[in-house]
């Protein structure tokens, strides 16, 4: 069986613009996900879903596919 885990990272969150990127020792906090993500056994697939460009290119710098949706989603289980 095929599993994929799709992460949602939102830029523009209303509490915290930016949040996906910001830095804690060392690593950000979608690089951190990202990284147990793909520790998880069974796991054939790890997708950023994102609706701002800003988190593509921060995620192509760790090595993560990163895909974009609808700017319209109200939350992370939209997104996915």
């Amino acid at each position: 069986m095929s599993v994929a885990i799709i992460i949602p990272a939102r830029y523009r969150s209303e509490r915290l613009k930016g949040k996906p990127m910001i830095e804690i020792a060392g690593a950000s906090l979608l690089e951190r996900v990202w990284r147990i993500a793909k520790a998880c056994k069974g796991a054939s697939r790890v997708v950023i879903a994102t609706e701002d460009e800003r988190v593509v290119a921060h995620a192509a710098t760790f090595g993560a596919e990163a895909v974009i949706t609808s700017d319209r989603c109200s939350n992370g289980t939209e997104r996915e």
